[in-house]
């Protein structure tokens, strides 16, 4: 086993390997860690040419910046913030174009998918704060590509490179493939959603679950809501859902947290994040959710330009200003150093006790880097 604190678990190591040798183990407290059969592996080095945190990679810098919101209030009422992501899967799914999304399978896990009928397009729409599995999709959208139709991934920064770099190592066209990318604050081992879900709702794993989770529910924004056929199930809040407090605590994965995306340049061709502009500073106040977007390429500019012909309302502002209101467009989330301490804590005192001692410490750590800002 080789550990590689920076592998965020793209997967596109295990997709490009000639001999599939190579598996990421997802189930660690940690990190994630590339498995590989050494007596296989004939040292072809594609490993490290693909993985985002090894191989060189060209980011862009924004050309433009907005502000925008979806036209659609159907739209606008089931995402977390401006409805952006959603009213690109409706435009490609009215130009078949195949948009790639995230949907929760029955066993709790959040699987990139091509998003093809409107109730796959209402489970992606909302953020989405668990680790996200990439398995088959490196092929998916090859193939797509192959077969010359146009492609939209939306993802996160590290998995949106993964992609790419794999479409350039097997010498496929990308003209046809439009990426988005997230501005991602971290992601939590995806172990401990898997437990919590289990615990606090009472399912066990492989019960095919079918209802919904949703994170940001517009009565409990940031808490955590589990429903199945319409009836709610779970929910609580930010301060009582304890996966809910372990992300805001910033418990992230290693890699998140010397993450070299976390920065103003940008690999996709679009950026979506939370607009964090004053409520006095809008241009639009209409609308209470909107999201910031970075225009990065003349690709994406042309995508932007069919979603403004009657799906969304946009007003452009300075990217500098979009930059300053976001820390993740600037450096990566701090850490506290705290994986060792809470596994300890955990295994004498329990998981309560020990995500109330990490929210506590990281209550204080926060305190201090804002006083060091004034």
């Amino acid at each position: 086993m080789e550990k590689n604190n920076a592998c965020s678990g793209c997967r596109a190591c295990e997709a490009i390997c000639p001999k599939e040798c190579i598996k990421i183990n997802v189930l660690g407290r940690k990190e994630f860690t590339k498995i590989i059969k050494k007596k296989e592996c004939t040292n072809c080095h594609l490993c490290e040419w693909v993985c985002p945190h090894t191989a060189h990679i060209d980011l862009k810098e924004p050309l433009k910046g907005f502000n925008a919101y979806a036209l659609k209030s159907s739209v606008i009422r089931r995402s977390s913030s401006g409805g952006i992501a959603s009213s690109m899967y409706e435009y490609c799914m009215e130009n078949s174009i195949t948009g790639i999304g995230v949907l929760f399978d029955g066993n709790f896990n959040l699987n990139y998918t091509a998003i093809k009928n409107e109730r796959q397009m209402r489970k992606a729409a909302g953020s989405k704060y668990v680790y996200s599995d990439m398995s088959g999709i490196h092929s998916l959208v090859a193939n797509e590509l192959c077969n010359g139709k146009k492609v939209l991934f939306i993802g996160l920064p590290c998995h949106v490179t993964g992609l790419l770099n794999y479409c350039k190592l097997k010498n496929i066209d990308t003209e046809n493939l439009i990426t988005v990318d997230l501005v991602c604050h971290g992601v939590v081992m995806p172990i401990y959603f898997t437990e919590h879900l289990c615990r606090v709702v009472g399912l066990r794993m492989n019960t095919n679950f079918e209802g919904n989770i949703l994170f940001r529910a517009k009565s409990n924004p940031y808490g955590l809501t589990v429903t199945n056929k319409s009836t709610v199930i779970y929910d609580k809040s930010r301060y009582k859902d304890e996966y809910m407090k372990l992300y805001l605590a910033g418990m992230y994965a290693k890699s998140c947290c010397q993450c070299k995306f976390a920065q103003q340049n940008r690999i996709g061709d679009i950026t979506i994040k939370d607009c964090n502009t004053p409520w006095d500073k809008r241009k639009d106040n209409s609308v209470a959710n909107q999201s910031s977007v970075l225009i990065n390429s003349l690709k994406g500019m042309e995508l932007w330009d069919c979603l403004r012909e009657g799906k969304i309302k946009t007003e452009e502002y300075w990217v500098k200003d979009i930059i300053n209101e976001d820390e993740r467009l600037q450096f990566p989330s701090p850490t506290l150093n705290k994986y060792d301490w809470f596994g300890k804590i955990e295994k004498y005192f329990g998981h309560s006790m020990a995500v109330s001692i990490l929210c506590y410490l990281s209550s204080i750590g926060q305190n201090r880097r804002k006083t060091k800002r004034r």
